[in-house]
């Protein structure tokens, strides 16, 4: 156990202090990140791609824009867009730069599909219309990316072009779309709140001749936008014969703010899928009553399955006080077990809020340390800084080892609140290494 503390701490060392070749020993964590940025071999500046984080230094950005434009190795720019490509902060000159590499169409496939991603999250309206052109594209698997990303995205005023191109798709075979892309786009037609969509979802949703993929997503698309008037659509599609559509109906009905919904996910919790019913159990989060607490903690201590019991425990914490407060209640006098510790922390994670942030932190405090540790291995994977309170206790930690955990978290966490406790613990940690690497992460701040 020790070895493998000693290991940890060399090697969180190592990520933050890179090993610096140059005579100049004191060079602050920045500006031998600059060197190797800008003097390193291809192989070294992607590998220390993910130690900057998402919101990088903007220090860095010249260096890496010249990296991007000068290398002569696509895959070092796959690498390098892919990186882009998640950046919080990321400066228009490299999505200009990364604009104008797409439309010279590169002749890498990949590298083409990974500049794409860039012009997905990071470009604007004109520049991610380049993503319905290529819809167009002769290769399939540009056209699929495209399609791919066009899903993901929320822009309103993509919407017009995608409906137009999938009612084009039906009428001009030269300009046929499959099934597969169709789809795709379809989620995309959701995403975007498309109103003007809404028959052409309607139809595709009902029409049981339609390949399978059509109806799922546009059932998904009609829940997204919360149209109530699909409900009975979804329905009746939970009477399909094809699984996968009962599976998609219930998790789109899932998706719904509406007491409309509340009489059918209670009647799905009692269906033998047990994707069926973990949708359901998801669904109670936005609709319940006082009878859903009841029905989802039974579910939570009784149903036959365990990850139905953990998603019914899930939905409890993430209703809010009122689900908190029903468990409570059941478990006056009793402990909850390394399961329930790990399932409603993960819970408070995934969906954050006051209500649940309050709940661990009422437990936290009187666990015994294999418990806590339960807690802080899920708290540290957060990157929401509505979870400040319990990364604050962590850098509290009497274990050196949760205390480097909780200042990684904060560096991954966008706005966080904790930068003066870390800069605290750069001045006045015991521990020596935490204090290096505590400091290696406030010179690695975004400024």
């Amino acid at each position: 156990m020790k070895k493998i503390f000693i290991t940890f701490i060399i090697a969180s060392l190592l990520l933050i202090y890179p090993e610096n070749k140059s005579d100049q020993k004191d060079l602050s964590v920045v500006e031998r990140y600059k060197e190797i940025l800008t003097y390193g071999i291809d192989s070294e500046v992607v590998n220390i791609l993910p130690n900057l984080g998402t919101s990088p230094n903007k220090e860095f950005y010249p260096i890496l824009l010249d990296r991007y434009k000068n290398s002569n190795q696509d895959e070092v720019k796959v690498k390098l867009a892919d990186f882009f490509s998640n950046c919080d902060n990321l400066p228009d000159s490299i999505t200009d730069a990364i604009y104008s590499d797409v439309k010279r169409e590169p002749s890498n496939v990949k590298l083409h599909t990974a500049l794409l991603g860039v012009i997905s999250k990071k470009g604007k309206t004109e520049e991610q219309k380049i993503l319905v052109e290529r819809l167009d594209f002769l290769n399939d698997t540009v056209k699929n990316a495209s399609a791919d990303f066009l899903s993901r995205m929320t822009d309103p005023e993509l919407a017009p072009l995608i409906l137009n191109r999938l009612e084009v798709s039906e009428k001009d075979n030269e300009k046929f779309l499959s099934n597969d892309i169709k789809a795709k786009l379809i989620l995309a037609l959701g995403k975007m709140k498309s109103k003007e969509s809404l028959e052409y979802l309607k139809n595709a949703a009902s029409e049981e001749s339609n390949d399978k993929y059509i109806i799922m997503f546009s059932m998904v698309s009609l829940a997204e936008m919360q149209d109530e008037e699909s409900i009975e659509i979804m329905k009746k599609n939970l009477g399909s014969d094809e699984i996968s559509i009962q599976e998609y109906a219930s998790y789109s009905l899932s998706k719904y703010k509406s007491n409309k919904v509340l009489p059918i996910l209670k009647d799905m919790l009692k269906n033998n899928n047990e994707k069926i019913r973990s949708f359901a159990c998801q669904g109670m989060v936005s609709n319940f009553d006082a009878e859903t607490l009841k029905i989802l903690l039974y579910k939570a201590k009784n149903d036959p399955s365990e990850s139905i019991r953990n998603q019914a425990l899930t939905s409890l914490i993430q209703i809010g006080n009122a689900g908190i407060n029903e468990l409570k209640d059941a478990m006056k006098g009793k402990d909850f077990s390394d399961n329930d510790l790990h399932v409603m922390s993960l819970a408070v994670v995934n969906k954050p809020d006051a209500s649940g942030v309050d709940f661990i932190l009422s437990l936290y405090d009187k666990l015994e340390k294999k418990k806590k540790d339960i807690i802080a291995k899920n708290i540290i994977t957060g990157t929401s800084n509505l979870l400040d309170r319990i990364t604050a206790l962590l850098l509290k930690s009497d274990d050196p080892l949760v205390r480097i955990n909780a200042l990684k978290t904060v560096f991954q966490t966008k706005d966080s609140s904790l930068w003066p406790e870390v800069n605290e613990i750069s001045e006045k940690d015991s521990n020596d290494n935490v204090k290096k690497i505590a400091k290696g992460y406030l010179e690695l701040r975004s400024k």
